[in-house]
């Protein structure tokens, strides 16, 4: 006679977090239904959230805030000092502003905060 599992997530939640029935709901409520990164509200299919390196379970995240979310915290502080002071900013003398968004041809093509239709003069 074989074990049928009725709830494939709680066994797979159990078999690699170490998870009981009921822990992410517990994570997903002690999060306030939010993404901790993202601050948005938390998708129906959030992604449950581990080091890769110690196992140590940290919550529940977002689809694309997990794929995107760097795991070694020396690169992420090097990441927020190059936003914060950009190089390329001091190397051109200032700010220089170009498309928003991804950078490819649009259909209404708009440059800088402001989102002007014309680039900056330089």
């Amino acid at each position: 006679m074989s074990l049928v599992i009725t709830d494939k997530r709680a066994e797979r939640d159990r078999i690699l977090y170490n998870l009981l029935p009921g822990d992410r709901g517990v994570i997903r409520a002690y999060q306030c239904d939010i993404d901790p990164i993202t601050f948005a509200p938390l998708s129906v299919n959030a992604h449950l959230d581990h080091d890769h390196k110690t196992g140590l379970i940290r919550g529940m995240l977002n689809p694309l805030t997990n794929k995107f979310l760097i795991d070694n915290v020396d690169i992420l502080r090097a990441s927020i000092a190059y936003l914060l002071d950009p190089p390329a900013v001091r190397a051109l003398g200032g700010p220089v502003y170009g498309l928003i968004g991804k950078a490819q041809i649009k259909k209404k093509m708009l440059y800088g905060p402001a989102g002007t239709l014309t680039p900056q003069p330089r």
